[in-house]
């Protein structure tokens, strides 16, 4: 899937106004105590705006990209998957650059207010606020594809979809015991930010693989609804899907989402360890 002739994805007028939202984001948070470096609050609050910024930029372009698409012999040649599979990796890179907003403030600012360690701060950047950027480019492209004769739907849709992941992270925190969340878009909420300690363990990482496994469950099943007949991608989506599940099925070990029940079992085990 290609851009349209002419079409710069940069100097469109959505992706000026997100570029300008995040430069406004980062350059605020640049005289926050605590904030104004390149580390883990920063990676944190970025992962959001990116967040919704992919997913619009994304259900957006996939309609400017199938709208362009007039040449019927590469309109047929084009499976559904490699269709949304180039509109997602045009969106990710998109969003990638607008990362690099947020990461030149920040590094412009360690002349101000001392950076500690830029390479961990790099790291957290890309850990959070880069998958961030793939799932919502996942998000939006799936919604502008689905809904390509409703381009304003569509758009709602992706916003609507990253809100209630947030807003089921939000119930989490309150109804569930622990303190702590991991999400596709937010990424890693520790529970006691402003703790210079924060390091991205075992959970958060089988987490990414978690979300990604839905992310190729969704990109599959969007190319099934789409007209994919191949085998290979149906065997992909059921691969997917056990992925996931087994995943889930081991969540509470895993330390990614973790109940109530997760707990009092790991308590059990430490009051029979130390009972002895």
């Amino acid at each position: 899937m290609k851009l349209p002739r002419g079409f710069s994805p940069f100097l469109a007028p959505s992706s000026l106004i997100w570029s300008g939202v995040l430069f406004a984001s980062a350059l605020g948070l640049a005289f926050v105590p605590l904030v104004g470096t390149l580390d883990f609050e920063l990676a944190f609050a970025i992962a959001i705006v990116i967040s919704f910024a992919a997913a619009d930029l994304a259900a957006r372009r996939a309609r400017v990209c199938v709208a362009s698409a007039t040449d019927a012999t590469d309109v047929a040649a084009a499976s559904p998957t490699r269709e949304l599979v180039g509109l997602c990796a045009l969106s990710f890179r998109h969003a990638l650059g607008l990362l690099l907003v947020p990461l030149a403030i920040m590094s412009l600012n360690a002349l101000r207010v001392r950076q500690c360690d830029w390479g961990r701060g790099l790291w957290l950047y890309l850990c959070l606020p880069g998958f961030s950027a793939l799932a919502g480019s996942v998000t939006g492209t799936i919604s502008g594809r689905l809904l390509r004769g409703r381009p304003r739907l569509a758009v709602l849709a992706a916003w609507t979809f990253v809100l209630a992941s947030f807003m089921v992270c939000a119930a989490r925190l309150v109804w569930a015991p622990p303190i702590f969340l991991y999400d596709a878009f937010a990424g890693y909420f520790p529970g006691a930010l402003f703790d210079e300690q924060i390091v991205l363990g075992d959970a958060f990482f089988w987490s990414r693989v978690y979300y990604l496994g839905w992310g190729v469950l969704a990109l599959g099943l969007a190319a099934i609804v789409l007209g994919e007949r191949r085998r290979r991608v149906w065997v992909a989506v059921a691969l997917a899907a056990l992925g996931t599940a087994a995943l889930y099925a081991r969540s509470g070990s895993l330390g990614f989402i973790v109940s109530a029940d997760d707990i009092a079992r790991a308590a059990s085990v430490l009051f029979a360890v130390f009972a002895r």
